[in-house]
């Protein structure tokens, strides 16, 4: 039998995990005959939760950074927060984009989806919104990624895709990646 906190080996008769201190629960279901996969020490689903964790504050971090960079050398830049918030850029009012509105929102879901798998990690709850959160932060990314290209962007002449884009994007992969991988 193995020890449902820590994974280590126990012995069928044992009250006690003789690694970690826990319950067994003799007959309570305390003591499990799967293995529980770790990593160093922890816990495979603890560590994929993690790396949702990581990938969830890039893209959060990402909506604040710079999605157009104006000017080649970064002489303005508009983050995704300016398009979701009409922020103004070299004097003009940028109007609400759709597609960063959407990756906010699901950087903010998969930030506090990613926040309550690492704290209660068997609730299907927080990982359907880790889930739905990394996905809509992907496809929020994706379709500015789409928008926001060397030609016109906002009707600037000089623009190129700002680093928080690629941030934005790449944080929802990994979240989704890790979070696909938490799945069950």
């Amino acid at each position: 039998m193995y020890c449902r906190q820590c994974g280590a080996e126990v012995p069928v008769d044992a009250e006690f995990c003789s690694t970690c201190g826990a319950e067994t629960g003799r007959g309570k279901g305390g003591a499990s005959g799967e293995l529980v996969h770790r990593v160093g020490g922890l816990s495979f689903r603890r560590v994929l939760g993690g790396f949702c964790f990581v990938g969830a504050v890039l893209a959060f971090v990402g909506i604040f950074s710079a999605w157009a960079e104006v000017g080649g050398w970064v002489s303005a830049g508009i983050s995704g927060w300016d398009l979701v918030s009409n922020g103004t850029v070299l004097g003009e009012k940028v109007g609400r984009e759709t597609y960063a509105c959407l990756a906010f929102a699901g950087a903010l879901i998969a930030l506090i989806g990613a926040l309550a798998v690492l704290v209660f990690s068997s609730n299907k709850l927080f990982w359907g919104a880790l889930v739905l959160g990394s996905a809509l932060a992907v496809a929020g990314s994706a379709w500015g990624f789409s928008d926001i290209d060397t030609g016109g962007f906002l009707g600037i002449i000089s623009v190129d895709r700002g680093a928080g884009l690629y941030l934005t994007l790449a944080g929802g992969v990994i979240g989704l990646t890790g979070s696909l991988g938490l799945r069950g």
